[in-house]
């Protein structure tokens, strides 16, 4: 299922992005970034009047997207 994220999706996108972080070269980012920061990030998508979705298996986010 996909759905918007929220605020509480942030723990497991953090987790998901900070992997990325470590182990690829898929992002641009070098530092890890803490929960606080997705939260920000999050809320700043929406407001701008884009999404950030998450896709959701079994009750567990899995993935996430943004525009």
């Amino acid at each position: 299922m996909i759905r918007e994220a929220t605020e509480q999706d942030a723990e497991v996108i953090t987790k998901i992005f900070n992997y990325y972080i470590r182990n690829t070269v898929f992002t641009f980012e070098e530092d890890e970034i803490n929960t606080d920061n997705f939260i920000e990030r999050i809320n700043k998508v929406k407001k701008s009047g884009f999404s950030w979705l998450v896709a959701v298996d079994d009750g567990d986010v899995i993935g996430f997207a943004y525009s």
